[in-house]
């Protein structure tokens, strides 16, 4: 009876110090598989922008973010695999009165009844986070594999949302001759397959006068989306 005592003590301490050892080496695979560092974004250009038009007044250029290495280099991720379309844009006051611009103010239209917002940074971080990562650490390493993998997890998550609201476009009043740029993030909603055309409309407001300022931006194709990686090269 002592033996099998003592054998039962044994294997109990020899269980919790290779959870130590586990735990330590899981430590940083944890902070590798589960971190985000935020990346400078080049300035956009009206000239060198994809689209731009021009309105009594008011100059604006957008390019779209479609392609998935350039969106890994931006946001450190494919925004489109996640079934998100970010717009950089530049918006340039060439008139004498101050302009009011706020990012809800631009529409995106797929379809002469489908019109979308612009998202908030924390419905794009929503949309991109997953717990996958965290299920595959656990099973593969039990309760030690989740708490190190949902922590680090959960600070990537937050330095995302964080670098996602740093780079939209932020509301503000333009003066006379002043630009301003940033990101607009959309939503595709998931039954949309292919987008075949594609139009940004924004409306700004005069405050002196109190007259509107209407702009279409025609975006043109935006290829398939909301299918797997494999069927959208084909």
């Amino acid at each position: 009876m002592r033996n099998l005592a003592d054998s039962s003590r044994f294997n109990g301490r020899l269980r919790r110090r290779l959870l130590a050892v586990i735990s330590f080496c899981l430590a940083p695979l944890a902070v590798s598989c589960a971190s985000y560092t935020p990346q400078p974004v080049t300035l956009l250009r009206i000239q060198s922008a994809a689209i731009s038009k021009e309105e009594q007044g008011i100059t604006v250029g957008v390019t779209p973010y479609l392609d998935g290495d350039r969106n890994e280099q931006t946001f450190g991720a494919d925004l489109k695999q996640a079934g998100i379309l970010p717009l950089q844009v530049v918006v340039r006051n060439s008139g004498t009165d101050p302009i009011r611009l706020r990012k809800g103010d631009f529409v995106l239209r797929l379809a002469e009844d489908a019109e979308y917002g612009p998202a908030s940074a924390a419905s794009v971080a929503a949309r991109l986070e997953s717990s996958a990562g965290v299920v595959g650490w656990t099973i593969a390493f039990g309760l030690v594999g989740y708490l190190a993998s949902s922590t680090q997890q959960q600070e990537a998550n937050n330095a995302r949302r964080g670098d996602l609201r740093d780079k939209s476009l932020k509301d503000t009043l333009l003066d006379s001759q002043e630009s301003t740029q940033g990101f607009l993030y959309f939503l595709i909603p998931e039954d949309v397959n292919e987008i075949k055309e594609a139009t940004l409309f924004l409306k700004v407001l005069e405050p002196s006068t109190n007259r509107r300022i209407h702009l279409m931006l025609p975006l043109g194709k935006m290829g398939k989306w909301n299918v797997p990686k494999s069927q959208e090269e084909r």
